[in-house]
């Protein structure tokens, strides 16, 4: 089998088949081919460094969900059980009119179940808590449809609460405008409740009522690059009497995806190194746009319905400061309606403790779809901007002592309305085709658990 992308997808894919295929797995082998010159993807660790002082910072995901089993098991899976970290602080913070604003966990993905909370933290006026109360009485039918977040609860609730409370925190998860972002992708129990019960607040009530206690993130000790090293040494330490069962090959493109006399051929490689790698089995862990291009001339089809997947680019600044006084919590997430660039900052030892002494790191987020000039600017630039914008929000800075700038291009794939069924049409397509399947970020959930997921589900598919 060939597995195109050595990404956390693609790594916890590769696994899944090896552990799945059982006695059988020295018959299937698995390649991974990865088209750049490091594994993980988004699950990647750096540094800071100052007068002789080096930091490690996360450039990419610095947490993964643990509310759901697949990265934990995966975790455990590769011998780092005991490594897991979680955040010190759950707390956040929404900067509005000019302050920042506790935000309470009453919420679902920003939705409120307890309107008074809200109020009562400033980021509602008091007649919006009163509507809310009051929406249980509004005529409506149990959703059957799809339809963006934006949509629903500016119909149910009213304009401040999209704006005050949800575009901060699920715009910011997604990089995306929340009338546009499906209900059905993005907050699925709450779409589940509303099949049952045309109330918006009590369907967000219900999704409160049975979540479970405990940390929602966990981490890794050390960064998650772990994650990665562990799963390449797993794969590369696989073996079946006596002989190796995975191969994990970085620098190298798939460039053409094409059916074969037995199977598939996968032209890889660039300029006039290229080869040919027959499988039995493709399985796609890449972005949607990078499927959809391998999937033209086999699947034009399944190729159409990947490629209407928009993506957005983000960016992250990592800031190592003299010890600041920062505000209680985790960090702080940003309205658009700010007019600021950055929608996020996390108070990196606040959560995690990993600071150096004397040292406070603060990482900032910024990128919103359709906001294609905000990470125009060069790294200078958008250094400046960025720190000028937290002193709006913190007050004056000292002088950082390092930053780092991560660019993501195209990294955060937008679920707008009518994604699940976009994405259950490509697979339909290929249905009868047991010998491709598609994971991935594109399609399944934009962090690291839902990727786990995505890929152990891909790979159960093509061993069945």
């Amino acid at each position: 089998m060939a597995v195109v992308g050595g990404g956390i997808t693609g790594l916890a894919a590769a696994l899944a088949i090896c552990d799945r295929a059982g006695p059988d797995v020295g018959a299937i082998g698995v390649t991974v081919l990865e088209q750049s010159s490091n594994l993980g993807g988004k699950l990647l660790s750096g540094t800071l460094r100052w007068d002789g002082h080096t930091q490690a910072i996360e450039l990419g995901a610095d947490a993964f969900l643990v509310r759901t089993p697949a990265a934990l098991e995966l975790v455990s899976r590769l011998g780092l059980s005991d490594e897991v970290i979680h955040p010190h602080t759950g707390q956040a913070h929404i900067f509005l009119n000019g302050a920042l604003h506790v935000l309470p966990t009453t919420t679902v993905m920003g939705v409120p179940a307890d309107p008074a909370s809200l109020v009562d933290a400033g980021l509602l006026p008091a007649a919006a808590g009163r509507q809310i109360s009051a929406e249980p009485d509004l005529p409506g039918e149990p959703l059957v449809a799809d339809v963006s977040v934006g949509e629903l609860v500016r119909r149910r609730f009213g304009d401040v609460v999209v704006d005050n409370i949800i575009d901060p925190l699920l715009g910011g998860v997604y990089a995306g405008n929340v009338d546009a972002l499906s209900l059905q992708a993005t907050i699925p129990a709450l779409a589940a409740a509303l099949r049952s019960d045309s109330s918006l607040l009590r369907a967000a009530q219900a999704v409160r009522a049975v979540a479970k206690g405990g940390p929602t993130f966990g981490a890794l000790r050390g960064g998650m690059r772990r994650l990665v090293d562990a799963a390449k040494q797993t794969l590369s330490a696989a073996k079946h009497r006596g002989e190796p069962v995975a191969q994990v090959r970085c620098d190298a493109p798939v460039r053409r995806l094409d059916r074969g006399e037995q199977g598939w051929e996968l032209t890889v490689g660039s300029g006039h190194d290229r080869q040919l790698v027959s499988a039995d089995a493709v399985l796609l862990a890449t972005p949607a746009p990078t499927s959809a291009r391998l999937l033209r001339q086999v699947a034009p089809e399944v190729a159409a319905e990947l490629a209407a997947i928009d993506y957005a680019s983000v960016a992250v600044i990592s800031f190592a400061f003299p010890e600041l006084v920062l505000p209680d919590g985790s960090g702080m997430l940003i309205p658009s309606s700010s007019g600021l660039i950055i929608k996020a900052a996390t108070f990196v030892d606040h959560k995690w403790g990993q600071a150096a002494p004397d040292v406070s790191l603060v990482r900032v987020s910024l990128g919103r779809h359709g906001d294609v000039q905000a990470l125009r600017r060069n790294d200078t630039e958008l250094v400046a901007t960025a720190l000028a914008q937290l002193q709006l929000v913190l007050g004056p800075l000292p002088a950082p002592l390092a930053s780092k700038v991560q660019r993501w291009d195209g990294a955060m794939p937008q679920y707008t309305v009518g994604h699940n069924a976009r994405v259950a049409q490509a697979r339909d397509l290929l249905g009868e085709d047991r010998s491709i399947a598609l994971a991935g970020a594109g399609y399944d959930g934009v962090g690291i658990t839902g990727c786990i997921s995505s890929a152990q589900r891909a790979a159960d598919a093509l061993l069945a």
